[in-house]
């Protein structure tokens, strides 16, 4: 997978010498955030011989190609999937959909999704289960759920949030549109469901970053008011946003300096407009997407 340099650095150094569109919020401290444990995906080698075709998990839709040789999960509603492990480069809280070869039993699945923003109480709720391509079945076995803290507020609402685990720092950033990001090892990709969850380590000598750029709507669509009014009813409008967290300590720091910038990065743009732009700037990367890694039963 290619690490994009242009335009996605660009912007990024843009936004770095504009600190009247990206501004640095205030950040706790790493030692304050809540740890959690995050269990490792489930084994193959314990895999049930099947799943009946009547087993579901609300929100997971399982499709197969006619030669039954492939099979695709789906998340609905900002469920973010991966199938058998998560695949080198590849964002390790999983994208709207995972693709992998059939088997003769079931394989390992996760879903998790970014919940309670509104009430107070963000959490992410993570379900591993086991999806078989052959009958669609979907068998829940476990059920975590982890909460979360923000490290930084933007415009428009936005936060960024995080936890801790293992000695990394994980970094949630909700991703209500398609949003591009940039893990700590410099790999590009897309976030299609409903958060981005990357991980930074807080130990790297060299300190550790992660950044995200996509759009949320800056102004919502308006209505004619009326039969005989001559105000025009106006699409919604969006605006690039812009986020990157970062962890780096010196010799004199007795702990991690956790450091947070969200902020716009460019103007209004009519919501065709800003769609039309996305994908022809990033469409030609698509093929540089990490696939599912093979799964060893040994």
């Amino acid at each position: 997978m290619r690490t994009l340099i242009t335009p996605l650095a660009t912007v990024f150094v843009l936004s770095a010498l504009a600190p009247s569109v990206a501004g640095a919020a205030s950040a706790p401290s790493v030692a304050s955030l809540p740890e959690a444990r995050l269990p490792e995906m489930l084994h193959p080698k314990d895999s049930p011989l099947t799943v009946a075709a009547d087993e579901s998990i609300t929100g997971l839709r399982v499709t197969t190609a006619k030669e039954r040789q492939f099979g695709s999960v789906m998340g609905m509603e900002g469920r973010c999937v991966t199938i058998g492990a998560v695949a080198p480069g590849a964002v390790p809280s999983g994208n709207v959909s995972a693709m992998i070869r059939a088997s003769s039993s079931a394989l390992p699945l996760r879903m998790e999704r970014f919940v309670g923003s509104n009430s107070g109480k963000p959490e992410l709720e993570i379900i591993d289960a086991w999806v078989d391509m052959t009958t669609s079945g979907l068998r829940a076995e476990r059920t975590t759920r982890v909460s979360l803290v923000p490290l930084g507020k933007g415009p428009a609402g936005y936060v960024v949030y995080g936890f801790r685990s293992d000695n990394k720092l994980h970094v949630v950033f909700p991703t209500p549109q398609r949003f591009v990001f940039v893990d700590a090892f410099g790999k590009v990709g897309f976030a299609g469901c409903g958060h981005a969850r990357l991980v930074l380590d807080p130990a790297a000598n060299a300190g550790s970053i992660v950044r995200v750029a996509g759009t949320l709507e800056s102004k919502p669509a308006t209505k004619t008011p009326s039969v005989n009014s001559r105000q025009m009813a106006q699409p919604p409008t969006f605006r690039g946003i812009e986020a990157s967290v970062s962890v780096s300590r010196t010799k004199r720091d007795k702990e991690p300096l956790l450091s947070v910038t969200v902020g716009w990065s460019e103007d209004d743009v009519p919501a065709p407009v800003m769609a039309a732009a996305i994908e022809e700037e990033f469409s030609q990367h698509l093929d540089d997407m990490p696939m599912p890694v093979p799964i060893d039963r040994d």
